[in-house]
């Protein structure tokens, strides 16, 4: 597998030039991708770049914490950095493939890949406190959003 990736490698770049690129156009290029390929590219980073799953489980009421650490802990003590990162840049290719050649800003979304329903709803919910209780604080409202009652309610 691994040198199917090297032949997809621009002159010159090692793998490890080849992963920071990768990273750092997923971290920039904001891509659609469903949440399992994005835990499976957060897993597949955190063993390239620290190695085995090294912390202890988050709390089960952290489940955004508590997902990114299965995916992490599911890769196992026997995968290397470089397969990761040989992994990692596969997914890449996969999920963007002309992005080595900067030609996946095609596939972009203008709102990103980490905007997600919930975040809309907490955005809706937040400028809704913010008209129907100007007198609070941003703050405040960001932190008692969930409590906001419905428009008919008021």
């Amino acid at each position: 597998w691994a040198t199917g990736c090297r032949a997809k490698r621009q002159s010159g770049q090692t793998m490890q030039e080849d992963f920071e690129s990768a990273s750092e156009y997923i971290r920039k290029a904001s891509l659609k991708v469903s949440d399992k390929d994005q835990l499976k590219l957060y897993a597949l980073f955190k063993q390239a770049t620290v190695g085995p799953c090294n912390t202890s489980k988050p709390s089960m009421f952290d489940f955004t914490g508590s997902a990114k650490w299965s995916a992490w802990k599911a890769l196992g003590d026997g995968m290397s950095s470089e397969a990761a990162r040989a992994d990692y840049l596969a997914e890449v290719d996969r999920l963007s493939p002309g992005w080595r050649q900067g030609e996946g800003a095609s596939s972009l979304s203008p709102l990103g890949w980490r905007a997600s329903a919930s975040t809309f709803v907490w955005l809706i919910s937040t400028l809704y406190a913010s008209v129907a209780w100007p007198h609070l604080t941003r703050e405040t409202a960001r932190l008692s959003s969930h409590r906001v009652p419905p428009p008919n309610a008021v």
